[in-house]
């Protein structure tokens, strides 16, 4: 018999980030006595050259709810993702970064929400996130949660897109359009809204707290850097504002946003600033993106006029996934 609730952990050599993980949902699954044929989560090994695979095993041995699978080699981290998916049995699917913050009633507020709820996507945002849309917040389809983001807060499209924020009906993710979208930098989001626009499914914001995004995030696994994530983010909205006709989207404005937030917080505390990127500080391949990351914002808004970019729909390298 399937699970209720599929969880995928695509990881590769990020051991300490993947014990914590395991052992937050270890600490849940045995309090609430939540039994396999409800949640089964699946770890995909993206051959990890450190001692992950010991740690999975670990935990595999001990707690029944969870498998371990390795990859023969590296595919990739949006493969691994998509791998993740794929051997999902249950209802609902829900892939969990490695590094990801898992709150203490985490599960319990998953579950909760699924059986009342029954939607088509469940978004967990950040704790510390401001979303500006009061909350628990339901909508009929993702089309008027967008159009609502557009008029309130564009940004929220974007910082969804963390593989943790979703939870959602396994049948409704379109893999077969996210393959076709790998080489972009959110395959994941289009498989997942172009399966909403055509299968449908009311979207739940619950207010419960169910992650949290580490200010010190882990740094890219083999010091493999995305392209620049603004233009992404701006490839990413053009192609929905025509996926799910929102003429009241514009997807540049998002550009302002992320100059605004990362300078405010340069300024606002360097010091803390540098020491959460320490790990990334480490890797000389950083640098380069950094500053190509910086100048297209700045580049991308002249007098506040629209980037060039936002008006066509180009293909940009993912980021670094498990």
């Amino acid at each position: 018999m399937p699970e209720f609730l599929s969880i995928g952990i695509p990881t590769r050599n990020r051991a300490g980030f993947l014990r914590e993980t395991l052992t937050a949902f270890e600490q849940q699954i045995r309090r609430d006595k939540i039994a396999p044929e409800i949640v089964r989560i699946r770890i995909s090994d993206n051959c990890s050259t450190d001692p992950t695979p010991e740690v999975a095993k670990e935990f595999a041995a001990r707690l029944p709810n969870l498998t371990y699978l390795r990859n023969p080699e590296n595919i990739g981290g949006d493969r691994n993702f998509l791998r993740c998916i794929k051997l999902a049995e249950g209802e609902y699917c829900w892939v969990v970064g490695d590094d990801d913050i898992i709150n203490p009633h985490a599960l319990e507020h998953v579950l909760n929400a699924l059986h009342t709820e029954k939607p088509g996507l469940i978004i967990a945002l950040d704790t510390n996130y401001p979303a500006k849309l009061k909350r628990p917040a339901r909508f009929a389809s993702f089309r008027d949660l967008a159009a609502e983001c557009s008029r309130v807060n564009l940004h929220l499209l974007a910082e969804h897109s963390l593989i943790t924020s979703n939870i959602y009906r396994t049948e409704v993710f379109d893999t077969a359009f996210s393959e076709a979208m790998m080489h972009t930098f959110y395959a994941h989001m289009y498989g997942l809204v172009h399966g909403l626009a055509k299968r449908g499914g009311s979207v739940y914001l619950p207010d419960s707290p169910i992650i949290t995004v580490r200010e010190r995030r882990a740094a890219a696994v083999d010091g493999v850097w995305p392209d620049i994530i603004e233009k992404a983010w701006v490839d990413y909205l053009t192609w929905m504002k025509r996926e799910l006709d929102l003429p009241e989207m514009h997807p540049e404005q998002i550009l302002e946003y992320a100059r605004r937030v990362l300078l405010r917080k340069i300024m606002r505390n360097p010091a803390k600033y540098i020491s959460n990127n320490l790990p990334f500080l480490l890797q000389a391949s950083s640098y380069r993106w950094f500053a190509r990351r910086v100048w297209f914002m700045l580049r991308g808004m002249p007098n506040g006029k629209t980037n060039p970019v936002g008006e066509r729909f180009g293909a940009s390298p993912g980021e670094e996934k498990r």
